[in-house]
């Protein structure tokens, strides 16, 4: 199976979420969250637990190469596709997919996941990629909810499964309301979609063709070597592989993982998944503390006194300090907007 997988890291964004952190020029997938490696470089070791790094391809903006080549310089410079503007996912993966062989499978990993359980992770993808050499695809991976989250997309997932451990998708839906998102956990046949995508190369290439023409026959216009290339990918249609291929496409199933899965979205779903100490703090740094309950304190190099502080996030960065408290932690980009440029 190995010598067919390829695997395509997406990475981007543009560095709000996790402020002062994050910046434009080194957004969500090349920060260290309370790691000695970044989430590009733990996609990138998940990665080789399935394939050496010549099946693996980075899909990166042009102003992160240099950063991508520091943090990954086991990853040969030509597996390294550098997009001139961001165009969404459904862009970024048909282009990826024209530098692959069409009968290869491909898989597709954001790079701004925390997943802990690399090896429970490979056996899920070595599972599903059985099942999807044989029927093609699309195949996503969903993750059984323990939360009513609202900030995720479900997956609803048929009754009967049409393999051992692999299920129809019935309907993809988008961000839930509370309420709603409680009665998913109870039901039982409802998932997160990871954005964690497997199919045959030359199945996703028709679904493109299919369902997205203009995005087609824009790819089919590109080659680096010339100079309009720039021009003609900046005119992309810009549009999610969710939005415009996976909620129209036939034949889609659902794997419910098994591994240990967050998007991180935001400063408050680390400590749903990195450990904190006796008081529930999540610490980064140098840190004394007295009396601080259910924080989350980052310091990159200035030691940091807390006392009598509950629910806080502080982050201190270079010359940049945040604190905030978590129920506001999602109005960071609000916030930011405040800032002079």
């Amino acid at each position: 199976m190995s010598d067919s997988l390829y695997i395509v890291i997406l990475a981007g964004g543009k560095g709000e979420r996790f402020w002062p952190l994050s910046t434009p020029e080194t957004p969500k997938p090349f920060l260290q969250f309370f790691s000695q490696m970044s989430l590009l470089q733990q996609t990138f070791h998940r990665a080789r637990k399935l394939v050496p790094a010549s099946q693996i391809l980075l899909v990166v903006g042009e102003q992160h190469e240099k950063i991508s080549h520091e943090q990954l310089p086991d990853l040969p410079a030509d597996r390294v596709v550098l997009e001139p503007a961001a165009r969404d996912t459904a862009a970024a993966i048909g282009y990826a997919a024209m530098q692959l062989p069409a009968d290869s499978l491909m898989l597709v990993l954001p790079a701004d996941h925390l997943i802990p359980d690399e090896d429970q992770f490979a056996d899920c993808v070595r599972s599903a990629a059985a099942f999807v050499a044989a029927h093609g695809g699309p195949c996503t991976f969903g993750i059984r909810p323990d939360r009513p989250e609202t900030g995720y997309g479900y997956v609803k997932a048929a009754a009967s499964s049409v393999s051992d451990g692999i299920f129809s998708v019935d309907q993809f839906i988008e961000k839930p309301d509370r309420a709603t998102a409680e009665k998913y956990v109870r039901h039982g046949s409802y998932y997160w979609n990871s954005g964690i995508f497997l199919w045959k190369v030359s199945r996703i290439q028709e679904l493109i063709r299919m369902h997205l023409p203009d995005l087609w026959n824009g790819l089919q216009k590109l080659n680096p070597a010339k100079d309009e290339f720039h021009r003609l990918y900046q005119e992309l249609p810009r549009i999610s592989i969710d939005f415009g291929v996976m909620q129209k496409a036939d034949r889609v199933v659902v794997f419910p993982a098994t591994f240990r899965w967050d998007d991180i979205g935001s400063w408050n779903s680390l400590p749903r998944i990195l450990p904190t100490d006796g008081d529930g703090n999540l610490v980064w740094g140098s840190h004394t503390s007295l009396d601080s309950l259910n924080c989350i304190l980052y310091s990159e190099s200035l030691t940091m006194v807390t006392a009598g502080i509950r629910d806080l996030i502080v982050v201190q960065r270079g010359s940049h300090i945040l604190i905030c408290h978590k129920d506001h932690a999602d109005r960071l980009k609000e916030l930011l907007a405040k800032l002079p440029l």
